[in-house]
């Protein structure tokens, strides 16, 4: 006669032990795609760069930010969190004040009295719709290819 046990915490065990391995390598493949989407040359307006020598050249409206000084994309970071069994990864610019006006536009006065008529540099929301076949590709276990 044969014998079947079950072995329920053990499976259940696996399963949390891959979904947080799955939700850690889901964030940090859009870490990379978000440092790749803000790590090019501008291709709109040219201009010296104010109390410097640096000339730059923007990105054009609607395209994601050219690099001027490289903070946005080191400002990338991501955190996890579990609670009971759901795992979340957050990824985003970190102390990065301008990320959020290069996002979505701004118009008007900040807080410090500048003014600004600038139209969104968007980043994130494109990254995020570009990537989301390979997020789940990720979070069901696969792997992307050319990645």
């Amino acid at each position: 006669m044969a014998v079947f046990k079950s072995n329920l915490t053990e499976v259940i065990a696996e399963i949390e032990a891959r979904s947080a391995q799955n939700v850690v390598r889901g964030t940090e493949y859009m870490r990379s795609k978000l440092i790749d989407k803000v790590d090019t040359a501008g291709d709109g307006r040219v201009y010296k760069v104010p109390q410097t020598n640096v000339t730059h050249q923007a990105s054009s409206e609607g395209n994601p930010p050219a690099v001027l000084t490289g903070a946005l994309k080191n400002s990338f970071q991501t955190r996890y969190e579990h609670e009971k069994h759901v795992h979340v990864g957050y990824v985003g610019p970190v102390n990065i004040p301008y990320a959020k006006r290069l996002e979505f536009g701004f118009k008007g006065e900040d807080a410090l009295g500048r003014v600004y008529d600038q139209e969104p540099r968007p980043y994130m929301v494109p990254t995020a719709f570009e990537e989301e076949e390979n997020i789940g590709v990720i979070l069901r276990g696969g792997v992307v290819p050319n990645d």
